[in-house]
């Protein structure tokens, strides 16, 4: 059961990565790549080391690099939008998503 538990977290940490990738193809806006880079930082890496917990036990050192993902990421993000948005202003109107036609 915990190989099982363990191989569902890694492969939704694997999925998270792999739909953040198109995400990062997809927008054009700088600030909507950064929160999906921001998302998967935290949700696709705190699944993997979840993964890693279940098929190898519980210990601190993951258990600390989660919390300190999910404390510093979006704190981080943050810092680096507010510099982008002092650099180049005022995001895209249409949310940043190509459209076509």
């Amino acid at each position: 059961m915990p190989d099982f538990v363990a191989g569902v977290f890694l492969l939704a940490g694997a999925a998270f990565t792999l739909i953040a990738s198109f995400g990062l193809l997809r927008f054009r806006d700088t600030f909507s790549r950064l929160q999906v880079s921001s998302k998967v930082a935290t949700l696709g890496t705190a699944c993997a080391l979840i993964g890693s917990l279940a098929n190898f036990g519980w210990g601190l050192k993951e258990v600390a690099v989660i919390v300190f993902l999910f404390l510093t990421v979006p704190a981080g993000a943050h810092i680096l939008s507010k510099a982008i948005y002092r650099a180049e202003g005022e995001p895209a109107e249409e949310g940043g998503v190509e459209q076509d036609g």
